[in-house]
């Protein structure tokens, strides 16, 4: 019979080698939209989707857009929060055309910075150099190939045996 630590230690064991194989990619998107770029643009119509994944560090990802100015002269990975503008963290295209995807190896930095939300994805043109549609990327969601946890071992309270009792058999006569 396996004893109360052995047992724990063993649970314990088999959650951290499900951790460590999980293997999931997250997913993100962003909604571009003129709307959401600073400052305010000329020809505000366009809009377009990013879509990307990241495995491991590396970026996976597709960038669609219509209804520009004129061409898409580039798309960045841009540091910044909702109505900041920033500096570019990760060159997508230029020049551009919509469906364009791609894959880049990501920094632990620029990593920990997309999947906490401080950047956004913006595509320019001749008319609006500084961006024409942009949105703040964000997770989706993400999903776990990983096995269920073990479930924790019961836990039993140790009782003192009691002390076997005697009784004196009642006769009647």
């Amino acid at each position: 019979m396996i004893g109360l630590a052995s047992a724990a230690a063993l649970a314990l064991a088999i959650a951290a080698v499900a951790l460590a194989h999980s293997t999931a990619p997250i997913k993100l998107k962003a909604v571009l939209a003129a709307g959401q770029e600073v400052p305010t643009v000329k020809a505000p119509g366009g809009s377009g989707t990013f879509v990307a994944s990241v495995s491991g560090t590396t970026l996976s990802w597709k960038l669609t857009f219509r209804k520009l100015s004129g061409p898409a002269v580039a798309a960045h990975i841009h540091l910044g929060r909702s109505g900041k503008a920033g500096q570019i963290v990760v060159s997508l295209c230029g020049p551009c055309t919509s469906g364009v995807s791609g894959k880049t190896v990501l920094t632990s930095s620029q990593l920990k910075t997309i999947l906490g939300g401080g950047t956004y994805v913006n595509v320019h043109t001749a008319i609006n150099k500084n961006g024409e549609i942009r949105g703040q990327v964000s997770k989706i969601g993400t999903t776990s190939t990983a096995p269920p946890a073990a479930p924790a071992p019961p836990t039993t309270t140790p009782t003192t045996p009691t002390p076997p009792t005697t009784t004196t058999p009642k006769y009647s006569y």
